[in-house]
C-alpha cells in the first residue's frame, strides 16, 4: 500500500514540478512579446530604436513559445488523485448537483439571474447582527 501511495504523490509531485516549468516558459514567453510589442510601439511613435533590439526579443519569444509548447501539461486524471482502486459513493454528494459544475472554469451559470438578485453582499447589511 505504501509503495502504491509513493507512486501516486510521485505522479503529482511530478505534474506539480512541470506545471511550474510550463508556467515560468510561459511568463517568459510573454514578457518577450510584450517588450517587443512596446519597443515597436515607441519605434512608431519616433523614437530611434534598432531592429537588431527588436529582433532579439523576437527570438526570445520564439524560444520560449517552443518551450512552452513543449511543457504543455495535462491535467491530473482522477486515478492520479484517488489513492485506492477501490470507488466508494459518497452518500453526502448527488452526481445531479455535481454535474453542472466545471472544476476547470467559470461557474457563473449555475444560479438564473432572479437568484442572483436576491443574494445579499455584506456591503449591503447595514445594521448589526443580532
Amino acid at each position: 500500500m505504501t509503495d502504491t501511495a509513493d507512486r501516486y504523490f510521485g505522479r503529482v509531485r511530478d505534474y506539480f514540478t512541470r506545471l511550474d516549468a510550463f508556467g515560468k516558459a510561459k511568463n517568459l514567453y510573454g514578457q518577450a512579446s510584450v517588450t517587443r510589442k512596446c519597443l515597436e510601439m515607441i519605434r512608431d511613435s519616433g523614437t530611434e530604436i534598432p531592429q537588431e533590439m527588436i529582433d532579439v526579443f523576437a527570438e526570445q519569444e520564439k524560444l520560449h513559445m517552443a518551450a512552452a509548447i513543449e511543457l504543455r501539461v495535462d491535467p491530473l486524471s482522477n486515478s492520479d488523485l484517488t489513492l485506492s482502486p477501490l470507488f466508494f459513493p459518497s452518500r453526502f454528494v448527488e452526481d445531479r448537483f455535481r454535474a453542472p459544475f466545471d472544476p476547470y472554469g467559470s461557474n457563473a451559470d449555475l444560479i438564473g439571474p432572479e437568484m442572483a438578485s436576491q443574494l445579499i453582499a455584506s456591503r449591503e447589511i447595514t445594521g448589526e447582527p443580532s
